[in-house]
């Protein structure tokens, strides 16, 4: 099927079907006071690292390669403050990248 996204012309006959990059993460993550572990999952055919963990939220793991499934740890927050991470998942290029934003109510 010829799709052109997805399509190049080796030679006249012949023709190479090339899959573009794909990279898909869930956009927000909200959790209470108490803290807790939440799943996520990358699809994706790239490899890719996690960046801006702090000391109240932890992923593992944080790096990987095409799909996975991803443990956010997020500690308890004794503050009386709610607080927010945004932790950015990017292709190894840095071509693609997501954001997955962490609030944590007070």
């Amino acid at each position: 099927m010829y799709h052109p996204a997805y399509h190049a012309t080796a030679k006249p006959d012949i023709n190479v079907y090339v899959k573009s990059p794909l990279f898909k993460v869930g956009s927000a993550i909200n959790v209470g006071s108490s803290g807790g572990s939440e799943s996520i999952s990358i699809t994706g055919n790239v490899k890719w690292t996690i960046s801006g963990q702090g000391s109240w939220v932890q992923i593992t793991p944080s790096t990987g390669e095409g799909d996975a499934g991803l443990v956010v740890n997020i500690l308890e927050n004794t503050d009386s403050k709610s607080r927010t991470c945004t932790l950015r998942v990017k292709s190894s290029d840095g071509t693609l990248s997501c954001d997955i934003v962490v609030t944590q109510d007070a």
